[in-house]
């Protein structure tokens, strides 16, 4: 194993995260009978029709955001033959062609540890099918293609191409706020961040409504808020009745086998026999061009909690640089910082 010393070069990446877990990238656990994983970008293709995508590329891709990609399933043997890196390049820029070639940039991976893609690991072997986020150095919309390419062959395993005028998942904001019926219920503006998240700015509720809780209509229901809606968690994961509001900005979570498309309006709702009715509720538009929830887990197979469930340290070994690249990851508050140093004494730093 390498051995850092004064002359190794290691860098620390600081990360805040809410949760913590050694285990893969990969979306939110569901129960959804379809989950939904991005905007399909497709499986990888051959450069020649007809002929086979090399190296056992496989793997299904998808855009979650304006600038990253979730590859499901990644498959790839690496070999003396098979010298691989994702690439990528910007639609017309100079001396770059239409279908993928060598001249793109270099996609470095695993993410988060701020390589230079000139020195970014090659690939290494993942045969069980790994699923994995990339970001990319530039926006989806402005890429012609994305691939694996094999350097030692000169050739690309796989591809895809990226079709102009693409619009890539993001927030959404709706364009109606909640509309006031009773006990002061009013809110700014109302965004859908991704298909199971939903902040309301500025919500305002007297608190004095009996029974009210927020209520979802799915989509094969009532166009009309009514009490047979779905009972939404309150801000801190909690199905219970709600408190006053005062202008705060609320994030809701959609119940774990339900998505944005399911539903048809959210509502702040008295279920109580003797008031049965809406205080406050806005529609959802159907059709929202919104990204998964993605679980942001660890990328490498070198994890250790440094500190359980609080701070969690991953390290990448590059042997041909002789280099160790770190990053450590914190789950902590916003006045609150961590990081991790180098012994000024030479070390072993086994795991």
């Amino acid at each position: 194993m390498l051995q850092p010393n004064n002359d190794t070069l290691c860098l620390i990446i600081c990360v805040f995260l809410l949760s913590l877990t050694c285990s893969e990238s990969q979306a939110e656990a569901t129960t959804e009978e379809d989950p939904y994983y991005g905007l399909n970008l497709g499986p990888w293709k051959p450069l020649v029709d007809g002929s086979n995508v090399t190296c056992g590329l496989e793997g299904q891709l998808y855009a979650i955001s304006k600038d990253e990609i979730f590859i499901k399933g990644f498959k790839y043997l690496a070999s003396d033959s098979c010298v691989s890196w994702f690439r990528t390049a910007k639609r017309d820029e100079p001396g770059i062609s239409d279908t993928p070639d060598d001249k793109g940039t270099r996609v470095p991976y695993p993410t988060g540890f701020n390589f230079n893609p000139k020195y970014s690991p090659e690939l290494k072997n993942y045969t069980e099918g790994r699923d994995i986020i990339l970001k990319l150095p530039y926006f989806i919309a402005d890429i012609q293609w994305f691939e694996v390419f094999n350097e030692k062959e000169n050739i690309s395993c796989g591809h895809i191409l990226i079709p102009k005028n693409f619009e890539p998942p993001g927030p959404v904001k709706l364009p109606s706020t909640f509309i006031q019926r009773k006990h002061g219920v009013k809110s700014g503006t109302i965004e859908i961040i991704d298909h199971r998240t939903i902040y309301i700015q500025g919500l305002h509720y007297d608190g004095k409504g009996p029974d009210a809780f927020f209520l979802a209509g799915l989509i094969n229901g009532s166009d009309k808020p009514n009490k047979n809606g779905i009972k939404v968690p309150n801000q801190l994961g909690q199905i219970k009745k709600l408190p006053k509001y005062s202008g705060h900005g609320v994030t809701l979570r959609l119940p774990e086998k339900y998505s944005i498309d399911k539903i048809k309006w959210l509502s702040i709702f008295s279920i109580s026999a003797t008031a049965n009715e809406s205080f406050g509720d806005v529609k959802i538009p159907r059709g929202l061009n919104v990204p998964p929830r993605m679980s942001r887990a660890q990328t490498t197979d070198n994890c250790m909690h440094v500190i359980e469930d609080k701070i969690q340290l991953e390290w990448v070994t590059v042997e041909k640089q002789g280099r160790i690249y770190f990053k450590l990851s914190a789950a902590i508050e916003d006045t609150q910082w961590a990081g991790v140093g180098k012994s000024f004494f030479y070390f072993k730093f086994d795991y």
